[in-house]
């Protein structure tokens, strides 16, 4: 992390790390231990900016390889980091190098609030807006990515849940499905400082991205359109941006030249925004140049026409061209339609020409072009109704739907979504989450269906329910607190959901994880005590199981927030215990060996397996050995995959995802007795 001192580097790279579950250092801290607790101005006053500057470049050569070799590490930079060529040369060759930009009124305003507080920092010898002004042409040359603050800011906690979703942008991890009945909703507004941050959220709620239309901004200087990008980020958190510059030929206000037109999108890049649209138009060197250096920006090859209509293979031709040389994720073609029918031509043309790996968008414009868009699939272009449309002919997304409700002519593929807390938040829970989605990901390419699996992070129901809410989305699993957060909110008479279901807007929940507990349970004849064993679980969905099916008493051995669950010192003194959860413990093997022999023996419970750790065969032969019924985590998972297809109204056969199941839960055991030897 680079910027200005007083930006927020430490504060947001300490606090993002722990959301993501990454290391931290700040560089300052580094210099400290190797001068042996001197100070930076401690060591600029007794030795000279040359000597710090050089001291610091040598600390962060080390630090940063040390970031290199180790995964998931944020290193807090100095401000003047990039006054010296050796660090420039370090930055010039990491990824991602990302550039901390507050606004300099508010750098200078905390820097003068409490100069006692800066006794930590060296003298800058100069006004920090000058110190701005001469840095930032370096700051923008080696930083990969710009994370904009709005002026003024002042929601810290927001903040870093932003700053959180940015850095897992910028690694790749949040990429966009191109997937049925998705939208973008174009923003059209000139300065959204004017814009009522309601506003906004509505268009969100609605849009699986918003476009960005930067060519209407009133000011196109990059301080403007940074502060902009902002202000949408800070009402719109966690919606996918598309960033757009449309130039005058293709239909919007952009009269630039070719250099000020991709200068603005290299721009855009930096803002790490999701998507990128290109215009297909523009010299292909130029094109290719943008391309080589988008990062994990999806491009978007665009081309439109508001004169006439093409023919079939004028619309082939500028088809191709707009995949940008395989580059693009989507093609977009936009023309005239001067008949029906050039409704479906634009989108036969566009299915027959865009390959399987890419989306595409065929829209025809004005009154006799509206049918285009109910027919286009993916990524269709929407209005809402308090901003002026982005072109002629564009629709709600309410009204889109309705239309193509009342026609049958929603799509065939949905997003499915893992939604949990955040990785550092509860690791546990993190592990549980990516196998869900290696799960769904593997089961719905071995049964040839076209959906996607994304994951999405969530701290509240609120931030879940963006998701949750869009057209595109078919359903979702939920993890951690959300079971039971979004299950009281949405629910009165349900106290807990794992698995949720999206249909025509309405959400439906079920419990998948206590449903098939309950069903291996029910056949038990005696239903007195049940035990609770692990540390990595989900105790809420084993307790309404438990609750379900009739036991009068639950028991654990391990620290539980449960109010129905009792925790008891030493689980061999239980009596009368008909069922034991096992969800993995920390404890020495030998020592749980010893204690479940005892507990398995003197009372032969049933025992069910929900651990997912190596292969636990000890457990099946201690449970064979103690003649008690066994079922193993493989089998549970099973069938709670089974009953998440069956909540989604997705067809699945059985022993396809039996063989899903075996290979994904090899593959996640050995990746995590890799991570644990790893670490130690």
């Amino acid at each position: 992390l680079i910027g200005m001192r007083g930006a927020g580097k430490t504060t947001l790279g300490r606090g993002v790390a722990e959301i993501l579950g990454f290391d931290f250092d700040d560089l300052d801290e580094v210099i400290t231990r190797a001068a042996n607790g001197k100070l930076p101005p401690q060591i600029v006053a007794e030795q000279g900016w040359d000597a710090f500057r050089k001291l610091e470049a040598d600390c962060f050569q080390s630090a940063a390889s040390v970031a290199a070799a180790r995964k998931g590490k944020i290193l807090a930079c100095g401000g003047g980091i990039i006054e010296t060529a050796p660090a420039m040369d370090i930055m010039r060759c990491h990824n991602p190098v990302i550039l901390i930009d507050r606004h300099i009124d508010d750098v200078v305003a905390t820097l003068e609030a409490d100069p006692a507080a800066q006794v930590h920092r060296a003298s800058l010898g100069e006004h920090p807006r000058d110190t701005y002004k001469r840095r930032l042409p370096k700051y923008e040359e080696v930083a990969n990515f710009r994370f904009p603050i709005a002026k003024g800011e002042k929601d810290l906690s927001s903040l870093t849940t932003s700053f959180a979703r940015f850095v897992n942008i910028a690694l790749g991890r949040a990429i966009p499905s191109t997937v049925s009945d998705s939208f973008f909703i174009s923003l059209t507004a000139p300065d959204y400082a004017q814009v009522s941050p309601e506003i906004l959220r509505s268009a969100a709620s609605n849009a699986d991205t918003l476009e960005f239309r930067v060519d209407l901004l009133e000011s196109l200087e990059p301080e403007n359109v940074i502060h902009q990008a902002a202000l949408i980020r800070r009402s719109a958190p966690g919606t996918p941006l598309l960033f757009t510059v449309r130039s005058v030929d293709h239909g919007g206000k952009f009269a630039g030249s070719e250099d000020e037109y991709f200068k603005l999108n290299f721009l855009g890049l930096q803002l790490c925004a999701e998507l990128l649209d290109v215009e297909c138009t523009w010299s292909e060197p130029r094109i290719a140049d943008l391309v080589a250096k988008r990062g994990p920006s999806l491009l978007v090859g665009s081309y439109h026409n508001f004169g006439r209509m093409l023919n079939r293979t004028e619309l082939k031709d500028v088809f191709q061209r707009c995949m940008l040389s395989g580059a693009a994720a989507i093609a977009k073609v936009v023309v005239k339609a001067e008949a029906r029918e050039d409704n479906w031509t634009v989108q036969e043309v566009g299915k027959a020409t865009t390959p399987d790996s890419a989306a595409f968008i065929g829209l025809c414009l004005g009154e006799a072009g509206k049918l285009s868009r109910v027919l286009n699939q993916v990524m269709c272009p929407s209005m809402h109704p308090s901003l002026a449309p982005g072109a002629p002919g564009q629709m709600s997304v309410t009204e889109l739907l309705e239309t193509r409700q009342a026609l049958g002519l929603m799509g065939t593929s949905r997003q499915f979504a893992v939604i949990g807390p955040w990785e550092g938040e509860a690791p546990k829970t993190s592990a549980a989450a990516s196998l869900s989605l290696r799960l769904l990901q593997a089961a719905f390419k071995a049964l040839q269906l076209p959906h996607v699996a994304v994951q999405d992070f969530a701290r509240s129901s609120e931030e879940a329910s963006r998701l949750l809410a869009l057209a595109s989305t078919g359903g979702a699993v939920l993890l951690g607190p959300l079971t039971s957060q979004l299950a009281s909110e949405a629910w009165a008479d349900v106290s807990y959901v794992d698995c949720v279901v999206q249909r025509n807007g309405k959400l439906t929940g079920h419990c998948c994880k206590s449903e098939r507990l309950k069903e291996r349970l029910q056949p038990l004849g005696s239903k007195r005590t049940a035990a609770i064993l692990g540390e990595r679980g989900d105790p809420a969905a084993c307790v309404a199981g438990l609750h379900a099916v009739g036991f009068q008493r639950i028991v654990t051995a391990t620290p539980c927030e449960e109010p129905d669950v009792e925790v008891v010192q030493d689980l061999s003194k239980v009596k009368d215990l008909d069922a034991l959860i096992y969800m993995g413990m920390e404890m020495p093997l030998e020592k749980l060996q010893q204690s479940l022999t005892e507990i398995c023996q003197s009372n032969k419970p049933m025992v069910i397996d929900m651990s997912l750790q190596m292969a636990p065969t000890w457990l099946s032969e201690l449970a064979k050995k103690s003649d008690c019924q066994m079922v193993s985590s493989e089998v549970f998972l099973l069938e709670e995959m089974l009953a998440w297809f069956r909540a989604w109204h997705i067809e699945a056969k059985a022993d396809v995802l039996k063989e899903v199941v075996a290979k994904e839960l090899v593959n996640f055991r050995e990746a995590s007795q890799q991570a644990r030897q790893a670490w130690t």
